[in-house]
């Protein structure tokens, strides 16, 4: 079944660009403890969110979608949260693109992003950085995820995908079905 607009909220300081636009009657998905905005769903595919949640006694009625690691941590903590396993494959994705292919396994034929800053900057600091800790990560993950949204945007060729960006980056050609859209930061 074919479905209209998502929107996925990252952890990159570009997410703030979302709270300047309206989007009624969208799937809003947020990555990690991100819930600063109404949403629809909550990807999580690494543990420290999950103990976080489990140290903090914080808890969500909303899905998360998750993979097996996600699923163990949950039963070991006994946490009675709405786990969606969504799928397995993950090739070192990050949480935005896990849940890009749940949505266009959906049938969603629009997907925006916000807050995925990697799509055009080297900077892989996130918004989640000052509440969980997190193990070091090669500088060079950003060049990894570029290679698989090049794959994920041609495997899915009949969706449009939309980034989000301040104005004045240097935009990476992603594909025919991937355009940007810079806002001015206000």
């Amino acid at each position: 079944m074919k479905k209209s607009t998502a929107i996925i909220i990252g952890n990159g300081s570009s997410q703030d660009l979302y709270k300047q636009h309206l989007h009624v009657n969208d799937f809003v998905v947020v990555c990690n403890l991100n819930w600063f905005t109404p949403h629809d769903a909550v990807s999580i595919i690494d543990p420290q969110p999950i103990d976080y949640m489990y140290a903090n006694g914080l808890m969500t009625k909303k899905p998360i979608w998750g993979n097996s690691k996600v699923e163990r941590l949950m039963h070991k903590y006994q946490l009675d949260l709405n786990l969606k396993l969504v799928h397995t494959r993950t090739m070192s994705m990050n949480n935005a693109q896990f849940a890009t292919v749940e949505l266009c396994k959906q049938g969603y034929q629009n997907i925006h992003y916000y807050g995925c800053d990697t799509f055009w900057s080297e900077d892989m600091n996130s918004t989640q950085d000052k509440m969980i800790p997190r193990p070091y990560r090669d500088i060079k993950l950003y060049i990894r995820w570029r290679k698989i949204w090049h794959l994920l945007f041609k495997e899915f060729a009949q969706t449009k995908f939309y980034i989000h960006s301040p104005v004045n980056i240097e935009c990476i050609d992603y594909g025919d079905n991937a355009t940007y859209h810079q806002h001015l930061v206000i």
